[in-house]
């Protein structure tokens, strides 16, 4: 049956055997080709907002990364261990303080103030004054100025089920 069709493609044409061949295999190309374009593609399988969360998550866990490769690094201070520096009692508290005190913060305006509180929003409370490093707008000389008007209460570090007394000291486990 195909040669029939290909003898009357040769006799209309004018080609040899060989050259119809070619022309019937170009022309199936074209037309696969051709096919293959215009089918419509696939919808993409997961998109931005699939991957927003798990971006998120990774960049929390890489500023809090970070943050402790950066205090590792830092060069060690001096320590005075025969009598430690009591906190300053006017010292605002990073992982309690309002918008309204961080702002009274030397070299701290609102849109800092704000960046902080989404700070301790998102990677919980702060473990030391140095994560202020992972805040954008605060680099090492803002931190400097910044050590002797802020603390991190050390209550604050403890697990939800422990109890903390009166005097400061850590209640035994009821449960």
């Amino acid at each position: 049956m195909w040669h029939r069709f290909i003898f009357r493609i040769q006799e209309v044409v004018g080609l040899t055997e060989k050259e119809c061949r070619a022309c019937l295999l170009l022309s199936l190309f074209l037309l696969v080709g051709a096919a293959v374009r215009y089918i419509p593609k696939s919808p993409i399988l997961f998109d931005d907002a699939y991957y927003a969360e798990l971006d998120a998550e990774f960049n929390r866990l890489t500023a809090r990364a970070d943050s402790f490769d950066r205090a590792l690094l830092e060069p060690q201070q001096e320590m005075n261990l025969d009598a430690p520096e009591p906190p300053d009692p006017d010292a605002i508290d990073l992982n309690t303080a309002t918008r309204a005190q961080l702002e009274q913060l030397p070299r701290i305006g609102p849109a800092i103030a704000e960046r902080i509180i989404r700070l301790r929003e998102r990677l919980g409370e702060f473990m030391d004054v140095a994560d202020l490093l992972m805040v954008q707008g605060i680099g090492e000389k803002t931190l400097s100025g910044l050590r002797h008007a802020v603390t991190v209460s050390e209550r604050t570090h403890m697990k939800d089920s422990t109890a903390v007394n009166g005097d400061g000291t850590v209640a035994a486990d009821t449960k």
